[in-house]
């Protein structure tokens, strides 16, 4: 007596979703996602396909349907996360599967895509009146706002005064974990007249490469005593 067993396809996903937490708006990550056959004949996957507001921001590299299993084997299927915005995304994978009980298997998927935000307080200075041959000294702070580290790739002074402004301390290349601070000292020593220049940040902030902050100052004669 030959004993029949049904040809019951069981379809296992692991995991059974998956967040790949924050990753730098232009760079990609990557998950693996499994597909298993825990039941008896073949298991057909007739499509894998990214659903939601943000499927554009996921994609699947490798291992996608259609597929057949045979009871027991298992596919490995990759897929990446791209942001394309800073914030919250989120998608689902489905898969549609010939398992009786689990003809369409979704896979939520979420990330969050992170970027640095450049910033400078106060956004410009003024020195006022200097006397020349005197030096006079302000600070201004440089953040990051975002929420990705903030890489400075330089600082310095450019516009017709530039010379007269002079960084001090905190300028160069440095880097800024998000809601850190660096402090810049400039001095400036005028030589007469109205003067202005400007100090260039430059960064890998995606939205601003350069950001300026106007510098300015009047150099005065000193008094003379009759």
């Amino acid at each position: 007596v030959v004993q029949a067993f049904p040809i019951i396809p069981d379809v296992i996903v692991e995991p059974p979703s998956y967040d790949f937490g924050g990753v730098r708006r232009g760079q990609t990550a990557t998950a693996n996602i499994v597909v298993r056959h825990d039941g008896v004949g073949n298991l057909t996957v007739s499509t894998t396909t990214l659903l939601g507001s943000h499927a554009a921001d996921f994609s699947i590299s490798s291992g996608g349907g259609p597929f057949v299993l045979a009871s027991g084997a298992s596919r490995t299927m990759v897929v990446s996360f791209a942001p394309s915005a800073a914030g919250p995304r989120i998608a689902t994978l489905r898969l549609m599967t010939s398992d009786p009980d689990e003809p369409v298997v979704d896979v939520p998927l979420a990330g969050t895509g992170t970027e640095p935000d450049v910033a400078a307080s106060p956004a410009s200075l003024d020195w006022g009146d200097v006397r020349v041959t005197t030096t006079a000294e302000r600070t201004l702070e440089v953040r990051n706002e975002g929420t990705a580290d903030l890489r400075v790739t330089a600082t310095s002074g450019e516009g017709p005064a530039a010379a007269e402004f002079t960084i001090a301390a905190g300028g160069g290349a440095f880097t800024l974990a998000p809601g850190a601070v660096r402090t810049v000292r400039l001095v400036f020593a005028p030589t007469g007249g109205t003067r202005t220049a400007v100090l260039r940040v430059a960064s890998d902030d995606p939205d601003e490469a350069v950001l300026g902050v106007p510098l300015s100052g009047r150099g005065v004669d000193p008094e003379i005593a009759v």
